[in-house]
């Protein structure tokens, strides 16, 4: 990824999506808001212990930042689950300036409506944003290790193919930061999640197993996913940062002991 700085809010961006000018995708770090200690300052969560005033204050300064009207921002509910919404007109804008609003059930959107940015939020988990250059779509998925070991990245790739004919190899995808499997220690139920989803590439995202533990490499998984779905392995970059290890620029659930804001990644075609 590489560093830039909108509207002063300091973010990061896919080198791979540097030359292609109709679509807009930034990573935001914990920096450049409003919010207070303990989601101090660009917290983007009204779930949080922040106030809904600062929540909103920095949703407008990132619609701001990428040139987009508030009321457009989408995002869903994130339960951890693999629903793709598709994204029109009556849903756009969902979730923007309140909870009760979003879509429900939601872990991936994507659409090809112009001037219509998906939000993800995350404090851990990564995101996975793609870009149809060709039929002109962007899909986001919210990808936990429930979300991952059910398929969410497949689906979304599924989803873009079916809504708007994108072809996967045409496809160009980035994995944000979140926790790394330098911090990422799972327990038995994880690892049995991950062993019957991806029996035989289990091994290449799980080390160090002992004593019903190992480490889970989220940005592995859904990359690999990815690569299984269709998608060249040149066009997808992976962050690499890990969220835990960085608590002074990204949030993180994990290694602030739940007690953080959320941060996002965020998608719109210009």
């Amino acid at each position: 990824m590489i560093s830039c700085s909108t509207d002063k809010i300091p973010s990061l961006s896919y080198a791979l999506f540097k030359h292609h000018p109709y679509v807009v995708h930034i990573v935001t770090t914990r920096l450049g808001g409003v919010s207070e200690a303990p989601c101090q300052s660009l917290n983007f969560g009204f779930f949080t212990e922040d106030s809904p005033g600062a929540v909103i204050d920095n949703r407008i300064q990132l619609c701001r930042a990428i040139g987009a009207s508030p009321r457009s921002l989408t995002i869903g509910e994130q339960v951890h689950e693999t629903r793709v919404a598709v994204v029109g007109g009556n849903e756009r804008g969902s979730g923007a300036l309140d909870l009760s609003s979003r879509l429900p059930r939601t872990d991936a959107m994507i659409t090809h409506l112009p001037r219509t940015p998906l939000l993800a939020l995350i404090a851990d988990c990564a995101a996975v944003g793609l870009y149809d250059p060709v039929q002109r779509a962007v899909g986001l998925a919210h990808a936990g290790w429930r979300g991952t070991a059910a398929g969410i990245a497949r689906k979304t790739v599924e989803a873009m193919t079916a809504a708007f004919g994108s072809r996967p190899e045409d496809l160009l995808a980035g994995i944000s930061p979140s926790i790394g499997p330098c911090c990422y220690e799972v327990g038995r139920d994880v690892i049995a999640a991950f062993e019957k989803s991806f029996p035989e590439a289990g091994d290449h995202f799980l080390s160090e197993k002992k004593e019903g533990k190992a480490r889970l490499d989220l940005w592995q998984a859904n990359r690999w996913q990815l690569i299984e779905s269709g998608l060249q392995s040149s066009n997808i970059e992976v962050a690499g940062q890990c969220t835990s290890c960085h608590t002074d620029l990204f949030y993180s659930h994990r290694g602030e002991q739940a007690r953080t804001g959320r941060f996002g990644a965020v998608i719109m075609l210009r």
